[in-house]
C-alpha cells in the first residue's frame, strides 16, 4: 500500500485519549453520585489535581476535595459522632458548612475576607481548586479535623 494517509503514533495516541476522556466525561455527568466532587471539579482530566511536598497536607486537601474530610457529619456516617451536627450552629456539619457558613473558629469569615481581598468568588470550587486558598483552608482546618477524628476514636462513639 503506497498511501501517505496514515497516522503517526502520537496522533493516534491523542485521538484515543480524547475519545476516552469524552466517554469518561459522559459517564461522570450521567452518574448521580459524587455531587460534592463535581462541584469542585466538574471537568474530568488526567491532570494531577493537587501535589504537595508534605503528605499530610496533600491528604487533607484531597479529602476535602473528595468530600470525605472528618467533619461531624462524616464521623456520624462512620458511627463516630452522636448526631453529625456542628457543635456551635446545631446544623449538619458538612465541608460546605465548615468552610462557608460556620462561625466557629471564624473559618468562614477568614476565607470570605481572603476571597474579597483577591476579588474572587467565595465558593467551595474556589477554595479547594486555587492553591492560594487551599493553603489557607489547610492552615485553618487541618488541626481541627485531625483532632476531631482522634477524639472520636478515643471516645469510641
Amino acid at each position: 500500500m503506497n498511501s501517505t494517509d496514515y497516522l503517526e503514533f502520537e496522533e493516534l495516541f491523542t485521538l484515543i485519549k480524547t475519545y476516552i476522556i469524552s466517554k469518561w466525561q459522559l459517564e461522570y455527568n450521567n452518574n448521580n453520585k459524587g455531587h460534592f466532587c463535581k462541584s469542585v471539579c466538574p471537568i474530568v482530566s488526567t491532570d494531577i489535581k493537587y501535589v504537595e511536598a508534605y503528605r499530610h497536607k496533600e491528604v487533607q486537601i484531597s479529602r476535602l476535595r473528595l468530600g470525605v474530610a472528618n467533619t461531624n457529619h462524616r464521623l456520624f456516617i462512620l458511627k463516630r459522632h452522636v448526631n453529625g451536627l456542628c457543635n456551635k450552629c446545631q446544623v449538619k456539619e458538612t465541608i460546605h458548612h465548615l468552610l462557608l457558613e460556620c462561625n466557629k473558629e471564624d473559618i468562614s469569615g477568614i476565607l470570605r475576607n481572603k476571597c474579597q481581598l483577591y476579588t474572587d468568588e467565595l465558593s467551595i470550587k474556589t477554595l479547594l481548586s486555587v492553591n492560594l486558598y487551599q493553603n489557607e483552608v489547610y492552615r485553618l482546618v487541618s488541626k481541627l479535623l485531625v483532632d476531631r477524628f482522634y477524639k472520636s476514636i478515643l471516645q469510641g462513639c
